[in-house]
């Protein structure tokens, strides 16, 4: 069964997302034959069906669509394998483990996560992103270094102007360097991202024989991104390829949740001013309360939560329909989102549960219980037992928002251990042992040259 079937099947709620409707008799090659009625193609589960499929019409043109349709659409349509064998590593972008479904999350959000589980695949509630944002966990995913060891992170030293120049000198972060192999030159690999980060300038494209990444945030999410994949399995996947996809559905900016939605209430989408004290974001994060905009935000995200699951589903069945069997499937988030708590929106910097936990799934294999770094995520998708590495994340300042707070938000090294358990700040002292030896590594990595081209690239993506 397609995954996005197989979805549909375990949460009813997908249906609204996708307004089609169910079929009414038996199928052929994707068609739906119903008795006196027109022959018209299924409606995908997850887009919306553009045709009336009970219009009355002759018969005879039925029968003559049904058996054109046998003759020709099922041998148009590669077997499952016939094309050769991938594997996938698909991350998540933005989704906390929290947020699915069989990690606890009431709502049918994830149908085609839970399907996964269901059918067998190993799930992880309690992995630990690497990183606390994109450039330092795919960094991480990428390598299978600590964000401390490849250094592809925020810095704390504030960008400088070249003198006599109104260009860059120094960039506000460090791109993932030449001298780190990644999996994209170990394994034959493309790349799908709706991420923009993840282009040239920070480094993480690197290896990639072909790669498919936006510009900006939003332009390849949903039917877009499912799309580009499509384009990239037709033309540039080979047998035994690594295939990575970022879906970013539940990146800002937020999509509108439509009047029609089955639990969530209509809500108009919105992005975060992170740059400026006259917005909604600064307000909240300084502590004024806002439950209004902490409610519209929370349905927001679960919303794109949801899209991000439909989307997973329609690329798992993209693969599927171009021949391709997955030899193996990886999937986790490179992070979370704060949605109110600790007077946080968005994510970065600060290393609480919330922006932290992620899912893991690998498929087939299994996983240890417990916290585990979701860099395993880098040994999973080459068929290699895990690596045991220290649970443990660091975060560097973020001067231009470090500024709006008048240096009392975002000025701190952050760092975390979850085994053993340590919380620490800059402003601490240094621990005895090899956890006080890492948090002298995290102070060193707080300075150094930033990349320009990178400093450009973030600044237009908004992270100012």
């Amino acid at each position: 069964m397609p995954h996005a079937q197989a979805a549909a099947a375990t949460a009813h709620s997908a249906a609204p997302l996708d307004r089609f409707p169910k079929p009414a008799a038996d199928a052929v090659c994707g068609l739906t034959l119903h008795t006196g009625t027109l022959l018209r193609p299924r409606p995908s589960p997850n887009r919306p069906s553009l045709v009336d499929s009970t219009q009355p019409s002759t018969p005879g043109i039925v029968l003559g669509l049904w058996l054109l349709a046998a003759v020709l659409g099922c041998r148009s349509r590669p077997v499952a394998g016939s094309s050769g064998s991938i594997s996938v590593f698909v991350v998540l972008d933005t989704v906390r483990a929290d947020h699915i479904g069989v990690c606890g999350e009431a709502r049918p959000l994830t149908p085609t996560l839970d399907a996964l589980v269901a059918e067998g695949a190993a799930l992880s509630c309690t992995a630990i992103a690497p990183g606390s944002w994109t450039l330092p966990s795919h960094a991480s995913f990428f390598t299978g270094l600590e964000v401390t060891e490849h250094g592809a992170h925020a810095l704390a030293n504030p960008p400088e102007e070249a003198e006599g120049s109104s260009r860059r000198k120094l960039g506000p972060a460090r791109k993932l360097s030449d001298a780190h192999a990644v999996l994209a030159e170990s394994m034959p690999a493309v790349m799908v991202s709706g991420n923009p980060v993840l282009g040239p300038s920070s480094g993480l494209s690197r290896g990639f024989r072909h790669r498919t990444v936006p510009k900006h945030f939003g332009k390849l999410y949903g039917a877009r991104l499912v799309k580009a994949v499509q384009n990239m399995l037709k033309e540039n996947v080979r047998d035994g390829d690594l295939l990575f996809i970022n879906i970013a559905d539940a990146h800002t900016p937020y999509r509108s949740i439509p009047e029609d939605h089955p639990f969530l209430s209509p809500r108009e989408g919105l992005t975060w001013n992170q740059s400026t004290t006259d917005s909604d974001w600064f307000r909240f994060v300084s502590g004024t309360p806002d439950p209004a905009l902490e409610t519209r935000t929370r349905d927001l995200y679960a919303y794109g939560i949801q899209r991000a699951d439909r989307t997973l589903g329609r690329v798992l069945d993209a693969i599927e329909a171009a021949g391709f069997s997955r030899r193996r499937l990886v999937i986790t988030s490179d992070h979370g989102e704060y949605l109110g708590e600790h007077n946080l929106l968005g994510h970065g910097h600060y290393l609480h549960d919330e922006n932290q936990m992620v899912p893991l799934l690998v498929q087939p294999g299994t996983l240890p219980e417990g916290f585990i770094s979701a860099t395993a995520a880098h040994d999973l998708i080459q068929g290699q037992p895990i690596q045991e590495r220290p649970v443990r994340v660091a975060a560097w300042p973020h001067p231009k928002k470090s500024a709006l707070f008048d240096q009392q938000k975002f000025h701190l090294i952050q760092a975390r251990s979850w085994t053993p358990a340590l919380e620490w700040t800059s402003d601490q002292p240094t621990p005895d042992g090899p956890l006080g030896a890492w948090l002298v590594a995290a102070k060193a990595s707080a300075s150094g040259v930033g990349d320009a081209e990178l400093h450009g690239l973030l600044e237009q993506l908004g992270y100012h």
